[in-house]
């Protein structure tokens, strides 16, 4: 049985067909969202994603003793002046009356990839004491 109520009689209201896309068309404003997303991904990638920093089931903290943020390799490797330490402290709860002081040290070639670091500490760290991102 079809229902009445919802049908117009009026001409302009009724459905009219669609004018047929240019080619390429449709290919390029998918193209765009795609593109953008893709260089977000990258851009965050190449921050050092937040997994690289903090396994929550475990209670790990990245530390980079002997990695490429290791401040006395960044040092060794860098003119004074020329890269950014960061220094993050606090505390993590890890369950009812548990808990862990870390502190860690990273060495960055820029001052928003110290402040990207430190951001992620701070996430990983459920009581933060200590930030700081300072040039060297």
């Amino acid at each position: 049985m079809r229902n009445h109520a919802h049908e117009t009689s009026d001409p302009s209201m009724k459905a009219r067909p669609m004018k047929a896309l240019q080619p390429g068309r449709r290919g390029r404003r998918m193209r765009w969202p795609v593109l953008a997303a893709a260089g977000i991904a990258l851009v965050l990638a190449g921050c050092y994603g937040a997994s690289t920093y903090y396994d929550h089931r475990s209670g790990w903290v990245f530390d980079p003793t002997g990695t490429d943020l290791d401040c006395s390799v960044v040092a060794s490797n860098s003119a004074p002046g020329t890269y950014w330490r960061g220094l993050a402290g606090g505390r993590i709860f890890l369950g009812p009356h548990e808990t862990k002081n870390i502190s860690r040290e990273a060495c960055f070639k820029s001052e928003a990839q110290c402040q990207y670091w430190l951001t992620q500490m701070s996430a990983a760290l459920t009581l933060m004491t200590a930030g700081e991102c300072t040039r060297r």
